[in-house]
């Protein structure tokens, strides 16, 4: 599910690139904002999900973090060459405002789950499709109608979007070479798998609800921090029956893994029913997660996993001057639980931050690390 979360955010944010045919890097130039649109306009347009991932771009933008990543010199050169070309394909990169992404899982086959981005800010929508059109070695570009709105099928020839989740870390996490987008207002545009791209037009038109109207969903989302730039809430669907469940060499190795002191990592997973937590940069970094687990005895064994695994990592780091700065980091890691529930709280000051990313950027400078 973590590879789903991370590439389908990954491709809410690549509209502003792939399919302009630049690639991806960090900076940015100042522009004025557009009018303010909240992550909630963005999530009215969501069908119901299974995931849900809401990141309010514009206040990520005006934190201190991002201006510390910006005090390297390359990038900041990198991210203004980027907004450059961005803006001559319409795209104003301080005009994206919020991104709601909802995901619905595929128990058999994870490649296969859908998902929508509903991106809100200010679009030339004239200009955005003329530039596409203008690149048919990189991205073409087909259309149908739907509930009379215009859908567009792109097909990313270099497939950027599958290089960028690949350059992100996201191993093996597949996006398709051909993307729906359509234009819900002048404000909003939703991107990702047709159906669920046809879904949230439903949605617009009053012929399906949105995710909001799902309460257990709605209670979750509601119950993270409003202030919060980076904000998800997830409901695992009933595990279907596996095909190997009845093998005889994978009971045998699930019972071998259940003598490790973690425990079995897999059937552990398997406990989780739904999640919901929250990440802002305001000031340092906060993370609060909670996972609401199946029984009292499994929410135990998970908490005492994850402690016994931040205590080996505290045990490694101790005494070693090079690592002072993750291990201060680690110290701000909580974990706890209830009768049925397990939470993860990480607080990292404002100070620490940068002085890991100053311990990073230095590394990176070194000329050990050039070679």
């Amino acid at each position: 599910m973590k590879k789903l979360l991370l590439s389908a955010f990954i491709m809410a944010l690549t509209i502003t690139t792939v399919y302009s045919g630049l690639s991806f890097t960090n900076g940015l130039t100042h522009y004025t904002s557009a009018a303010s649109v909240s992550v909630n306009d963005s999530l009215a347009f969501v069908p119901n999900s299974d995931v849900v991932v809401l990141v309010d771009i514009n206040k990520f933008l005006g934190t201190k973090l991002f201006n510390s990543l910006l005090n390297n010199q390359k990038s900041r050169k990198e991210f203004q060459e980027f907004e450059e070309k961005a803006a001559i394909y319409g795209f104003n990169m301080r005009q994206i405002q919020s991104v709601a992404v909802g995901v619905n899982l595929n128990q058999q086959k994870a490649d296969d789950s859908k998902f929508c981005a509903v991106v809100t800010g200010g679009f030339d929508r004239e200009k955005i499709l003329s530039s596409i059109a203008a690149s048919p070695d990189k991205v073409t570009i087909e259309s149908e109608e739907y509930q009379g709105r215009t859908v567009y099928l792109l097909t990313d020839k270099e497939k950027q979007a599958n290089k960028l989740a690949a350059s992100s870390g996201v191993k093996g996490a597949k996006i398709d070479e051909k993307i729906a987008v359509t234009f819900l207002n002048s404000q909003t545009l939703s991107i990702g798998t047709l159906d669920r791209v046809k879904d949230s037009i439903d949605v617009q038109n009053g012929k399906q609800v949105s995710v909001t109207s799902n309460q257990q969903m709605n209670n979750y989302i509601n119950t993270t921090s409003t202030t919060a730039i980076f904000r998800f809430a997830a409901i695992i669907p009933e595990k279907q029956k596996s095909a190997t469940s009845g093998n005889k060499s994978v009971g045998a190795k699930a019972a071998a893994n259940d003598d490790s002191p973690f425990g079995n990592p897999e059937k552990l997973l398997e406990a989780v029913q739904s999640a919901y937590g929250s990440v802002d940069f305001a000031t340092g970094v906060q993370l609060e997660t909670t996972a609401l687990i199946r029984s009292e005895s499994e929410a135990k064994q998970i908490s005492d996993a994850l402690n016994g695994l931040l205590f080996l990592g505290r045990s490694a780091l101790q005494g070693d001057p090079k690592q002072t700065s993750l291990a201060k980091m680690l110290d701000g890691v909580v974990i706890s639980g209830g009768l049925k529930d397990v939470r993860l709280n990480v607080n990292i000051p404002e100070a620490l931050l940068n002085e890991v990313i100053k311990s990073v950027t230095e590394k990176q400078a070194s000329p050990s690390a050039k070679k």
